[in-house]
Parts: C-alpha cells; structure tokens; sequence
C-alpha cells in the first residue's frame, strides 16, 4: 500500500473525531484537485496491507477517543490491496469504530466492479463520485454537488439526503 501519512484525530473528515489514513496514488486527475501531490503513485512511503493494519489498530486502541478511521487520498480504492488491509483492520477495531472512505467512483461503478465492490463489505460510509470543479458547492464532507454520502444500514446502503449550497467564487 502506499501511504502518504496519518492524521492521528481529525473532526473534519466523517462524523465524530477519527484517525484519517491518506493514501497516495489517483488516476481520475480532477480539474481543480484539492490534493494533486497525492496523484502520484510513486510518492508516500509502501508498507504491507497486513503489517499497516496491525501498525493502525494499535494507533487506534492507544488514542481512545477515536470514533473510527477515515480512508482519504488519493483514492483508496486504487490501491491493489485494500481489501486485504481492511479484511485484517476491521477484526482489531472495536465494534462501535466506524470506517468511512472517500472515492473518486460512483456507487454504480462500485456496485458494477467486483474488485471496487468488495471493499463495501467492510465499511459503513462511503463518500463517492469524482470532483468536478464546475459544480463546486459548501459542503462539510464533499466539494461538488456530484458527489454522495452512502451510509450502511442494515447491510443497505442508502444515499444521505442532499444538503448544500453553491459556493461563490
């Protein structure tokens, strides 16, 4: 996996306070990318999908105010071992820890991509769809009105309501 740095608690990345994992490496190159310098695959350091989970869980139970991990970028959903990361992460977190992700993918292109869909399985939000400057809005968890909150209930996934405005440039 590559990894291009922790943030140890965050209030701005999902709901509650969360650990945000940033990965390195996106493909989609949105015009007007907030992180650009995480497109490139070859940045950040690599570390093992397996060694990485354990090194977080143990992060995780030593901060102990977390109310879960956020998975940023980059895009997650790009790196070849994700679902191997969360299939060891999820176990060593409490029950209660939620993991949210970000994605540059729609939900159809997930629920469409067995690869991409797998790693649904082992999260319980999901923000998705691609950045488009043109549609720029103020939004706490997403930059345009494109974008969707999913969020797993009862193993269904439901799209949160939309609640934005147009941001002014």
């Amino acid at each position: 996996m590559r990894i291009n740095r922790i943030v140890p608690s965050s209030m701005v990345n999902g709901d509650g306070c969360r650990m945000t994992i940033v990965f390195q490496g996106c493909s989609l190159n949105c015009t007007g990318c907030f992180s650009k310098e995480l497109q490139d695959f070859s940045g950040g350091r690599y570390i093992s999908a397996q060694k990485f989970a354990h090194m977080i869980a143990e992060e995780y139970e030593e901060a102990r105010l977390l109310d879960g991990i956020t998975l940023s970028g980059g895009n997650p959903q790009e790196q070849e071992d994700l679902a191997t990361f969360l299939r060891a992460l999820r176990p060593l977190l409490p029950k209660e820890a939620t993991i949210w992700m970000w994605t540059g993918f729609t939900m159809e292109e997930i629920q469409n991509n067995m690869l991409l869909k797998n790693h649904l399985q082992f999260l319980d939000v999901i923000v998705t769809g691609k950045f488009i400057e043109s549609l720029k809005i103020e939004n706490p968890y997403y930059g345009s009105s494109n974008q969707e909150i999913w969020r797993k209930i009862n193993d269904e996934w439901i799209k949160d309501e939309k609640k934005e405005k147009i941001k002014e440039n």
